[in-house]
């Protein structure tokens, strides 16, 4: 007996696209725009205790919607801007974090270092905390495009002066405003890729959109350590500074690419209905 042999099919009766094997359907996924020019190709499929013939059209020809599905995934499109700057985002908002002990440091001293570094610390995480409720409700209620470049600008502004704090209640106060802002980003860009992910992989690309900005935490520990043995410690607070207002053209690029391609997409539909 030779092996067996598979090939993508759509079946002329029904809409869906299957695989197909000897006549059986062994696997379904959806399909549309079937060919009219094409011609089909009958077979017998058993059914119950009679045998139908079935059209089928021949899942090789070039342009088989049928096959459109397993490429979807890689397709450069919204969700790949999305997950892009994502991770630029998580590089932005950890640059300075690693450097937060040795700039506690400078202003006390080494004697209370470690007591007022995790006093900076915690109060930066209760920032967040508030923020994330926050910033969530104005990106519903308002342009998630409009909270995402003002927590940006103002991340931005509230990282220079920490960058040039002399005493330990201008760096806690701060820091706190600058978790605040940064925090706001987050919650924009999670409803983007909510709104923007195909239903069927909104879960992956929720989780993809975490190791995105992962990797932004990782690219950026060896940055910003260049950049303090280049500049110093209050140099890695100035350059966050500066990053935070790089985002803002992004973070508008983006939101004009999302609503182009999204009255792109929408444009198809129109026509046919």
């Amino acid at each position: 007996m030779g092996p067996d042999r598979h090939r993508p099919v759509v079946v002329g009766r029904a809409r869906p696209a299957r695989a197909g094997r000897h006549g059986r359907a062994v696997a379904d996924a959806a399909s549309e725009g079937l060919p009219e020019a094409v011609p089909t190709i009958r077979l017998i499929s058993p059914s119950g205790q009679e045998h139908r013939v079935e059209a089928f059209w021949d899942g090789g020809y070039s342009g088989n919607p049928a096959l459109f599905p397993l490429f979807d995934l890689w397709r450069p499109g919204q969700v790949w801007l999305l997950l892009g700057l994502m991770a630029a985002t998580g590089f932005v908002s950890a640059f300075e974090r690693p450097f937060v002990p040795q700039m506690t440091e400078l202003i006390v001293g080494d004697e209370g270092a470690k007591f007022w570094t995790s006093i900076v610390l915690g109060g930066s995480a209760v920032a967040g905390i508030i923020a994330g409720a926050v910033m969530g409700r104005l990106a519903d209620r308002t342009s998630p495009a409009r909270v995402g470049m003002w927590s940006s600008v103002l991340a931005g502004l509230t990282a220079i002066p920490l960058a040039l704090s002399r005493t330990i209640g201008m760096l806690i106060g701060s820091r706190m405003l600058m978790a605040f802002f940064s925090a706001g980003l987050d919650p924009v860009f999670q409803i983007w890729l909510a709104r923007c992910a195909p239903p069927d992989k909104r879960a992956l690309f929720l989780g993809w959109g975490t190791s995105f900005r992962a990797f932004g935490w990782f690219v950026c520990a060896a940055t910003a350590g260049g950049v303090a043995m280049l500049g110093g410690v209050r140099m890695v607070f100035l350059v966050t500074a500066g990053l935070f207002f790089l985002l803002v053209p992004f973070i508008k690029l983006t939101s004009r690419r999302l609503s182009t391609m999204a009255a792109e997409a929408a444009a198809p539909a129109g026509r046919q209905q």
